[in-house]
């Protein structure tokens, strides 16, 4: 009885001894490991930022990998074409069109209306939702469509569109991107490129991890906390550790609205709070907005206490759709005393400015 006591006793003791050195060798390996948490509103950037981070640092992206993204590009390619549908009957210029039927065989409309949430384009989507239902018996857009779809985009009435009220309606950034080359799109054969997948436009809904080494001594563990961002409980605890070990992370903020009147959520307002810090890290297209607007994002992330000693990286990105809307929008609308007229490089010293005004807490911030 006593060996066989003796022989449990040593057994618990060699798991314990192995528990503890994995332990051990964990907080070391935390303590050597940098964690990014990349936070903020839809089309910011932050999901561009982890397939960039696949493509340079890990193996990119395999062939099966890219041909999962099929099902989001063709959604892409027709929401924005419904977009312009929609945008086209709000303006009334629907009859200006050369092809007068092309709007109802993109966005057929119920009762005389086509809704905003693209309910009247669900007879188009297999019921998984993403994809759309080809006509021709293949997985994609289907030829009717996607040669409607490619009408409307050639037609001069949405150029002009474009050109008068983009600022007014939402589009997605890779809106002109996609549909340029849709003919390519809607191959049956087509197999997205990693430009494509860079510019794919999918809502994150769960929390992403990332791990990655750049050089030998530096490892990097990302967060991308998608459409969980409000909600912190979900995602704090991968940074209270951190803090608990005084571990380096660095907090990238990005805020995206849509387009739009000023003034809130769906419009072209351009809220950060200037009341907390870090200020949201904004797409510079996205500073056609009122500053003093405060959005629920960053109220849900000022400073706790674990990013006391936090850097931030300040990201103002995008910057060919900023210099376009710069040049039509002019700055000085939504900040009175910016005086930099349509100059690409004024307008982003002052939105850089704007932020850095807002450091209350003294972090580091690298621009």
């Amino acid at each position: 009885m006593g060996a066989c006591a003796s022989q449990s006793n040593r057994a618990s003791k060699l798991r314990s001894d192995e528990i503890d050195r994995q332990l051990e060798e964990d907080s070391k390996r935390y303590r050597k490991e940098c964690r990014i948490l990349l936070l903020g509103s839809g089309e910011s950037g932050k999901s561009t930022i982890v397939k960039q981070v696949k493509i340079i640092y890990q193996s990119g992206f395999t062939k099966e990998e890219r041909l999962a993204y099929r099902k989001t590009i063709h959604k892409n390619v027709l929401d924005s074409a419904q977009a312009l549908v929609e945008a086209i009957r709000k303006y009334g210029i629907e009859d200006l069109l050369r092809d007068k039927l092309v709007c109802e065989r993109i966005l057929p409309a119920a009762d005389g209306e086509s809704t905003a949430d693209g309910e009247s384009m669900q007879g188009r989507l297999t019921p998984g939702g993403n994809e759309v239902q080809a006509g021709d018996g293949q997985e994609g857009l289907g030829r009717e469509l996607a040669n409607a779809i490619e009408v409307l985009w050639r037609d001069p009435v949405v150029a002009r569109l474009l050109d008068k009220h983009q600022s007014e309606f939402y589009l997605m950034d890779s809106a002109a991107y996609f549909l340029t080359d849709i003919s390519r799109l809607s191959h049956p054969s087509y197999v997205p490129t990693e430009e494509d997948v860079l510019r794919a436009r999918a809502q994150s809904t769960a929390i992403t991890e990332t791990r990655f080494n750049v050089g030998n001594n530096l490892s990097i563990h990302m967060f991308d906390v998608g459409g969980q961002r409000t909600e912190r409980r979900k995602w704090i605890h991968c940074f209270e550790r951190s803090a608990q070990h005084d571990e380096p992370h660095i907090l990238h903020r990005a805020q995206r609205v849509r387009p739009g009147a000023v003034g809130g959520e769906g419009t072209g307002a351009f809220p950060f709070s200037p009341f907390t810090f870090p200020p949201p890290c904004i797409p510079l297209p996205a500073l056609t907005t009122a500053c003093a607007n405060p959005s629920s994002s960053s109220r849900a992330s000022s400073t706790p206490p674990w990013f006391l000693r936090t850097a931030i990286i300040l990201f103002l990105n995008k910057l060919d759709v900023f210099r376009v809307k710069v040049a039509k929008i002019p700055l000085q609308r939504y900040f009175p005393e910016y005086t930099g007229g349509s100059d690409i490089r004024e307008a982003a010293k002052f939105i850089l400015w704007r932020f850095m005004q807002q450091n209350h807490a003294r972090l580091s911030v690298y621009p």
